[in-house]
C-alpha cells in the first residue's frame, strides 16, 4: 500500500481523470517508483484503539476544564487552577458554588458532571490498557521499556501501540524519521542549512518521548551531561529534543537485545 502523499506529482499537470491516474500508478509501479508503507494487523489495529480512545478522553476532559475556568471567569470568581487532573478536594468546591442564579447554576453544574463521567471513563479506560499490557504479546516488552526512568505503563503501551514491530525499522535512524525527531535539512551547493525536526507522523508519541527525557536526565549522568552540551551550543528546546531522539534510539535497540535499560547514577 502506498499513501497519496507519497506519490510523485508532475508540475503543471492539471488534468487528473481516472483512466490517467491508473496509467501513472501502472507506470510508476513498473518503474518501481511506488514506496510501500507498513500495514498492522486487525489485532494490533485494534489494540491500538485502546490507547488512543483514552488519549481522546484525555483530551474531552481538557476541553471540558477550559471551559469551566472560562465559566468562572466569566461569573467572576476566582480560583486558584491546578495543572492536569484536578483534586477531589478542588472539584468539591466547585460544586459547592453558588452563582445566584437558577438557570446559570444548573448550566455550571452541566459541566461538572461531564468533567466527572470523563474522569470515569478515563479510569475505565486505563484500567482496560493495563490489562492488555499484561497478556503475553506486550508483558515482556512492557518489563524492558518501564526499566527506564520516567516511563511507566501507559507510556510503554502507548510506545508499543504505536511503533508496532520494532524489528521492520532496520536502521535507527529509519524510527527518528517515523515518529517526526529527524531534523529538517535546506541544503544547496555548499550551504548546509538544518532546520527544525519535521514532526511528521506520531505527535503524541513524540511528546511521550520529550516528557520521558525531561524526566531521565535528572536521574541518567551520562544523558544530562549530554543535554548540558546540546544546550550550550544550540539552546534547551533543541537540547531536549536530541534526548527524546536518543532516547527512542535506544529504546528501539533496548526492545531488539531484549535487555533492561541501565541507569548510568551518578558516582
Amino acid at each position: 500500500m502506498t499513501p497519496p502523499s507519497l506519490l510523485p506529482v508532475e508540475s503543471g499537470n492539471r488534468v487528473k481523470t481516472d483512466k490517467r491516474d491508473s496509467r501513472k500508478l501502472a507506470y510508476l509501479l513498473s518503474r518501481g517508483m511506488l514506496k510501500a508503507i507498513w500495514v498492522p494487523s486487525r489485532e494490533e489495529c485494534f489494540n491500538r484503539e485502546v490507547i488512543r480512545r483514552r488519549r481522546q478522553l484525555v483530551w474531552d476532559r481538557v476541553r471540558v476544564q477550559n471551559r469551566i475556568k472560562s465559566a468562572l471567569y466569566f461569573y467572576g470568581i476566582e480560583l486558584v487552577n491546578p495543572r492536569g487532573r484536578w483534586s477531589h478536594v478542588y472539584v468539591k468546591n466547585l460544586w459547592s458554588l453558588r452563582l445566584g442564579n437558577k438557570f446559570a447554576q444548573e448550566s455550571f453544574w452541566q459541566f461538572l458532571e461531564a468533567y466527572e463521567d470523563l474522569c470515569r471513563q478515563i479510569e475505565k479506560q486505563t484500567s482496560l490498557l493495563r490489562e492488555l499490557s499484561l497478556t503475553d504479546r506486550y508483558r515482556d516488552q512492557v518489563a524492558i521499556l518501564c526499566s527506564v526512568y520516567g516511563i511507566a505503563t501507559i507510556s510503554a503501551m502507548e510506545i508499543l501501540l504505536e511503533l508496532g514491530d520494532i524489528a521492520r525499522f532496520r536502521r535507527g535512524e529509519q524510527l527518528a524519521a517515523y515518529v517526526g525527531l529527524t531534523p529538517s535539512q535546506y541544503s544547496s551547493g555548499d550551504k548546509v542549512r538544518m532546520g527544525h525536526i519535521t514532526r511528521v507522523g506520531k505527535g503524541a508519541l513524540r511528546g511521550t518521548l520529550i516528557e520521558v527525557a525531561w524526566l531521565l536526565i535528572r536521574k541518567d549522568v551520562g544523558m544530562h551531561a549530554r543535554y548540558l552540551r546540546i544546550r550550550g551550543n544550540s539552546g534547551s528546546k533543541r537540547a531536549i529534543v536530541a534526548i527524546a531522539r536518543r532516547v527512542l534510539l535506544c529504546l528501539r535497540r533496548m526492545l531488539l537485545e531484549k535487555r533492561p535499560y541501565y541507569l548510568e547514577a551518578a558516582a
